[in-house]
């Protein structure tokens, strides 16, 4: 398996390509077990692209957490919410490595240490609470089990 560990614009623009992005600026912010940009696509708006290495565990992880997600962007968290791509589907595969990608709409942070008075910890606990609350009613896929050994 190739895989895809060095910063390589060609395959980040061909992964956004089948989004139907052009990307403006491309800044690699991670490079540890699977590529992760900063992008600013043409049309002003920022995402974050994920490139993992493909194998059927990492498919089927991948697939999981980004419907988790998109299960709770609706929600009004502050969660990245995943972006489909041209043929609809969440996880998206790249030629010409074999690799996967995804991309989320960009989510504005800072270091937790920056903030922790008592009204932010009540904000989390809050947020804690509403995400054990949606996890209760998150409809598990019946084609396979969530997270599979993930506890």
């Amino acid at each position: 398996m190739t895989t895809p560990t060095r910063h390589d614009p060609a395959l980040a623009r061909a992964a956004l390509a089948r989004y139907g992005l052009a990307p403006v600026r491309l800044d690699l912010l991670n490079d540890v077990r699977h590529l992760t940009y900063h992008v600013q696509a043409d049309d002003g708006r920022r995402y974050t692209l994920r490139i993992t290495p493909v194998s059927e565990q990492a498919a089927r992880l991948l697939h999981d957490e980004l419907a988790w997600l998109d299960f709770l962007a609706p929600h009004r968290l502050a969660v990245p919410a995943p972006v489909r791509n041209r043929a609809g589907a969440l996880v998206t595969p790249v030629d010409p490595h074999p690799a996967l990608a995804c991309l989320f709409t960009w989510l504005d942070g800072q270091p937790a240490t920056a903030g922790l008075t008592p009204a932010a910890l009540a904000d989390l606990g809050q947020t804690i609470a509403t995400l054990h609350r949606l996890a209760r009613d998150f409809p598990l896929p019946a084609a396979h089990p969530f997270r599979t050994g993930f506890y």
